[in-house]
């Protein structure tokens, strides 16, 4: 069973103690300027709800929880699959997924 209060709480602290990774030594092309994340941010904090259920599209019965929907971008959280988070985006009112895993704020900021 999923607390979805500490859920919640989670992530909020999340997104409230986000920290822009350092580039890496391989990277190519330019870093993402910091306004960049802090929009994101910003979005994102927008875009929180209480967590509640919804169907994986693409799969045969997996439900998860949303925890982040902004009209397009949908964050769930997927107690099933090592407990982490995977981003599903909404077009023209239908959900697919995207198949990209990890922490809440990536997902989100990965749309």
């Amino acid at each position: 069973m999923v607390d979805l209060t500490a859920l919640a709480l989670r992530v909020r602290s999340d997104v409230e103690t986000y920290v822009v990774p350092e580039r890496h030594p391989d990277q190519k092309g330019a870093e993402l300027p910091a306004e960049w994340f802090e929009a994101g941010l910003a979005g994102m904090r927008a875009a929180l709800v209480e967590p509640h259920w919804v169907d994986v599209p693409g799969t045969t019965g997996k439900r998860a929880l949303v925890v982040a929907d902004d009209g397009h971008t949908v964050v769930v959280y997927d107690p099933a699959e090592d407990a982490d988070f995977l981003l599903l985006q909404r077009i023209n009112g239908q959900m697919f997924n995207c198949h990209v895993r990890g922490d809440a704020v990536g997902c989100f900021l990965a749309s």
